[in-house]
């Protein structure tokens, strides 16, 4: 006959068993997102667009994209760590001030599907029947992203809705993954 002792670590290992085994379909936490730049005038882009940049070489011809409308001569950011690369994030041309794009969680989301990871922004737009400035703005968000063994990166708004797959490649900036849905932000 077993002891009220015996049953307790019985029932404990099983439980433990069953916590561990549950907590492999929990989404996982990848390092931190760095925010490279973020502006309001990145140049002309007529759609929504995402761009993976592979690589410093990458970044800095995107960034001389980015930077061409500026009046100052402000360098390239560095990504921090060989195998990191950037990720830009361009709104589009958009009719007035008030649009814009920003980083809506610091770190991926990792959901059970193993070779891809799940970024979130957040897209504004100006309230309807404001005044804003009557200036055409092209808003982007450029982001550093650090390796982690998934092949392409999902970005959602913030209300969930999927705006861009980007496959991960290592040699290149890959062509935009542009996705507008019919809609302006």
């Amino acid at each position: 006959m077993r002891s009220p002792l015996d049953r307790r670590d019985a029932l404990a290992a099983a439980w433990t068993t069953l916590l561990l085994a549950g907590c492999q379909h929990l989404p996982t936490e990848e390092p931190p997102i760095r925010v490279l730049y973020r502006s309001s005038q990145c140049g002309p882009a007529p759609e929504f667009s995402v761009s993976w940049l592979a690589d410093q070489a990458s970044l800095d011809r995107a960034w001389r994209r980015l930077s061409a409308q500026r009046l100052d001569s402000t360098p390239p950011p560095a990504l921090t760590a060989a195998g990191h690369g950037a990720l830009l994030i361009h709104q589009g041309e958009q009719p007035s001030a008030g649009y814009g794009v920003a980083l809506a969680a610091e770190r991926l989301q990792r959901d059970g599907d193993a070779a891809q990871a799940t970024l979130v922004v957040q897209l504004t737009q100006p309230a309807p029947g404001t005044l804003n400035a009557a200036l055409i703005t092209s808003p982007c968000l450029l982001l550093e992203i650090a390796p982690g063994g998934y092949q392409r990166l999902q970005v959602n708004d913030q209300s969930g809705q999927t705006l861009a797959r980007v496959p991960l490649r290592g040699d290149a900036a890959t062509p935009s993954a542009n996705k507008s849905n019919g809609r302006r932000y």
